[in-house]
């Protein structure tokens, strides 16, 4: 079976196009929370929100990705998971903050 390749180039990745990505993926948190009526899970994936930006530009470049680019996403991945990890063991349902803005 062959891969769907969707031509990217880098020059079209403008700050609006990754900015988008990173609304998107708030867009589906809010959603998300709505659900589960705690808006507090944004501190959880607060993090993750490195990786959209990131992933989108390794993915535009994955014909010319050096070391150097390999290790900053390694870095960028391992700080957000640990950052989502950390916040996520520490939840025990919405902070009182969220709360107080739900009310007004």
């Amino acid at each position: 079976m062959s891969e769907i390749d969707i031509p990217v180039q880098t020059e079209q990745l403008s700050w609006w196009v990754l900015f988008g990505g990173v609304i998107a993926f708030n867009t589906l948190n809010y959603g998300l929370a709505l659900i589960l009526d705690d808006l507090s899970i944004v501190d959880i994936t607060w993090g993750l929100m490195f990786l959209i930006p990131n992933g989108m530009l390794m993915y535009a470049r994955k014909d010319e990705i050096s070391e150097v680019m390999l290790v900053v996403m390694a870095m960028i991945t391992l700080w957000s998971l640990r950052l989502s990890i950390h916040i996520g063991r520490r939840h025990k349902g919405e902070d009182y903050r969220y709360k107080i803005i739900k009310r007004r």
